[in-house]
């Protein structure tokens, strides 16, 4: 079995948990989501179910970025803390760490709030505000982690499988 064998070069895989992680993140972002808020008859049941969405997504992407980080520590190329690369590849593992523990949660805390029956005007605009300013900042998070993606395709395959990289 090749998986098996001594010297297999692990940094085979990077480019594909790339691209598959990428293309799970369009998926997600441009069919699941936007059929859930579609097809749900209330806001707040589609609400729900988007934010388990992307509680479990976020989940599979912290495996995917944290199998990336483990192959590179473990790859025969030469590593340099400091190199675009693996500086690519932690920030790539921050951002579903920051998703699962910080945005998701906020969302979800203010989407509860806005069902929570609070009445007073001003406090449903300032949750209102909030509960928009986290989506908005998601999707600008999103763009970006999809551009540094398709930035670490590139980057691994020059380092990896190019004049790049060192062994």
């Amino acid at each position: 079995m090749k998986l098996l064998k001594k010297n297999y070069d692990l940094s085979l895989w990077i480019i594909p948990i790339f691209f598959a992680w990428l293309v799970c993140t369009l998926f997600v972002d441009i069919i699941a989501v936007p059929t859930v808020f579609k097809l749900s008859t209330r806001i707040e049941d589609a609400g729900k179910i988007g934010m388990s969405l992307f509680k479990t997504f976020n989940k599979w992407e912290l495996f995917l970025s944290s199998t990336v980080l483990f192959i590179y520590l473990l790859s025969p190329f030469k590593k340099n803390p400091l190199s675009l690369v693996f500086i690519l590849f932690v920030v790539l593992w921050i951002f579903p760490l920051t998703y699962l523990f910080y945005f998701t949660p906020q969302i979800t805390y203010y989407g509860t709030m806005l069902r929570s029956g609070v009445t007073d005007a001003n406090v449903l605009i300032k949750l209102q505000e909030m509960h928009t300013m986290f989506h908005q900042l998601y999707k600008i998070l999103d763009l970006s982690k999809m551009i540094l993606i398709v930035l670490a395709i590139y980057l691994s395959k020059k380092h990896f499988h190019g004049d790049g990289g060192e062994r």
